[in-house]
């Protein structure tokens, strides 16, 4: 589809000459093997109910093994949106019906709650730690937060596009793209200029004029961005070898996709294609882009995905449904060939929309100033 503007788009980028975006270079990677897992140090955070108390708990599940090694008594309300922050050793939550910001610091079980209003969406943060980026849905803005003071509340806040709703950041933290589905749109946001300017682009077409743009992720060189269009089902392809990012083309996907992730090490990109219960697999090394696995989660309908640091492994979040809430399902998968590795029921309607998978790194816990 769309071959026309496609070989346009291919004759006039220069700086690529057999494939579009900056895939060249991911194809060159993608010829390497793949690093191996560093298994015992990656982990999701999720929301998991418990039956004996009727309660819902933030646990702590080990993703080579599927088993729940701690959990925390901290849910309150519902958080549907999530972020990992590696280098802080921090996971954040969106307590979406009471416009909080949770924080959990993974390291010493501690949980603060902060006040960030505009009825907040998708979050994610900078490659480094410290920033936090939420999409207030209400405002139609972009706010930024300083990690190291999220209780000033953001520092800037950005006007993007109507509705936003996913949030993503480009692997050198320079830039972060924001889906609009109110206006059918992607923002970009330049963050190294203050204040920044956003781009916007329009995802609507002749094939889809309400396409409903919802998760967002960057190859793993940041030189394309894969959007799932819930309405299209279909995932839109950008490029964002500049700062405004271009419409290329739509890879057809099952059903309803919602979230999306990309593999840190791999050329591989994943959509969590709600109404088909599929995962589907997008090898972007190659063009036109593969789907070469798309392995069922019958019935869990679902909406959040992830992928753990080394690659190894892509974890879905399932809604499920009412009468079978056995359904509510994270599920895992071999991030390569798309072999389920276990699942663990969570409980309907626990599912979030985010990146829930951290790499915990051995750091010096700090006791009143003191390292223990």
């Amino acid at each position: 589809m769309h071959t026309r503007r496609l070989a346009a788009f291919v004759r006039s980028a220069r700086h690529v000459l057999s494939l579009p975006l900056a895939l060249a270079c991911a194809a060159a990677h993608a010829a390497a093997p793949a690093p191996q897992a560093v298994w015992g140090k990656q982990f999701a955070y999720v929301v998991q109910e418990d039956l004996k108390e009727a309660k819902d708990y933030i646990v702590r599940v080990n993703v080579a093994t599927g088993a729940v090694e701690q959990r925390f008594d901290a849910v309150e309300n519902g958080m549907p949106y999530v972020a990992a922050n590696t280098p802080l050793q921090r996971m954040y939550f969106i307590e979406e019906s009471l416009d909080r910001l949770v924080e959990l610091d993974i390291r010493t079980g501690v949980v603060q709650r902060y006040v960030v209003g505009g009825d907040p969406h998708g979050i994610a943060v900078s490659p480094d730690g410290s920033r936090v980026y939420i999409a207030q849905y209400a405002d139609d803005t972009l706010a930024i937060f300083d990690t190291a003071n999220l209780a000033a509340g953001p520092m800037r806040t950005v006007p993007v596009g109507d509705r936003p709703f996913g949030v993503a950041v480009h692997p050198a933290g320079t830039v972060v793209y924001v889906t609009n589905p109110g206006s059918h749109s992607v923002s970009a946001i330049d963050v190294r200029v203050d204040p920044p300017v956003p781009v916007h682009t329009s995802l609507a077409n002749d094939n889809h004029g309400t396409p409903n743009p919802l998760g967002i992720a960057l190859s793993m060189d940041g030189g394309a961005a894969f959007v799932a269009l819930s309405n299209a089902s279909a995932i839109a392809v950008l490029n964002t070898t500049a700062l405004l990012p271009v419409y290329v083309d739509d890879v057809p996907s099952f059903s309803t996709p919602i979230g999306v992730a990309s593999n840190p090490n791999q050329a591989l990109a994943y959509a969590a294609a709600k109404g088909g219960n599929v995962v589907q697999y997008l090898n972007y090394a190659v063009w036109p882009i593969l789907s070469p696995y798309a392995p069922a989660v019958a019935g869990t309908e679902p909406y959040g995905i992830a992928v753990d640091r080394t690659g190894s492994r892509v974890l879905t979040l399932g809604i499920g449904t009412p009468a079978a809430p056995n359904n509510g399902r994270m599920s895992v998968f071999e991030a390569s060939t798309g072999q389920l590795q276990w699942s663990l029921r969570l409980g309907f309607n626990r599912a979030m929309f985010g990146d829930f998978v951290i790499e915990e790194i051995d750091l010096p816990l700090l006791v009143d100033g003191f390292e223990e």
